[in-house]
């Protein structure tokens, strides 16, 4: 799911009883550069689920963003444009 408010946008991912790896579509966002600050699951969160990491990207739009998350995971990230 993603939501936009004002220049910013809001993204946020859920995941069921199986670990995997998806790809984010960036094709929503307007051409150009975005830092995409993220919290995932860490590689072992499918034993720790309370383990998060945080992480900051530069995405171009358009380019996917390859997502892992654990089992019963998820994922969220802020996106702004650079």
């Amino acid at each position: 799911m993603a939501k936009q408010s004002g220049d910013t946008w809001f993204i946020g991912a859920m995941n069921n009883d199986v670990a995997r790896t998806i790809s984010l579509d960036t094709s929503f966002l307007p051409a150009g550069k975005y830092e995409l600050e993220y919290w995932e699951d860490t590689k072992d969160a499918g034993k720790n689920p309370t383990k998060l990491r945080k992480g900051r990207i530069t995405i171009q739009a358009g380019k996917p963003v390859k997502i892992q998350m654990a089992n019963g995971g998820g994922y969220v990230a802020v996106v702004k444009s650079l």
